[in-house]
């Protein structure tokens, strides 16, 4: 942008210059170009995606009394830029979305306008769920259900 001079972050013409230099000859990108020139910035920011989806974030009970305090901050204020630090710790990507949805519960991300929610990609293990997260394995959502069955020790006077 600086070649033509300086970005006015202010102007929208100086904004609506930049998304078409940036997108002008994508293909595929109508409803973000429909986003932009109605001003919808919501529907900027979910059709604006440089690199797809990710998978979901799950905050698990590697540190249990993180665990609690992560919970308890994110029922009260949600999916906020100091709750994803304060978890990075303890938190690890899923890329079965349908597993996580069944073991897990979504964090909203709360507008900054009223109490309104908006769907977020931040999910915490669902309690009585916890069973799916193993300290020597991580989170294992796609495992069959856990079997607490002791195994028969290896006898290695057998091979005698």
């Amino acid at each position: 942008m600086c070649v033509s001079g300086e970005l006015d972050i202010h102007d929208p013409e100086s904004i609506t210059e930049y998304y078409r230099r940036l997108f002008g000859k994508a293909k595929g990108k109508e409803a973000l170009a429909k986003a932009i020139s109605s001003e919808d910035y919501e529907a900027v920011e979910r059709e604006y995606k440089l690199i797809k989806k990710q998978g979901a974030q799950v905050v698990a009970p590697y540190d249990k009394a993180l665990f609690d305090e992560i919970l308890g901050q994110a029922n009260v204020e949600g999916v906020t830029p100091s709750l994803i630090k304060k978890a990075a710790p303890i938190t690890v990507s899923s890329f079965s979305e349908d597993l996580v949805r069944q073991h897990c519960e979504q964090v909203p991300c709360r507008k900054r306008r009223g109490n309104a929610h908006a769907e977020s990609d931040f999910y915490i293990l669902s309690a009585g769920h916890e069973k799916y997260y193993l300290s020597d394995m991580g989170l294992q959502l796609a495992a069959q259900e856990i079997d607490d069955t002791v195994f028969m020790p290896y006898n290695k006077t057998r091979l005698h």
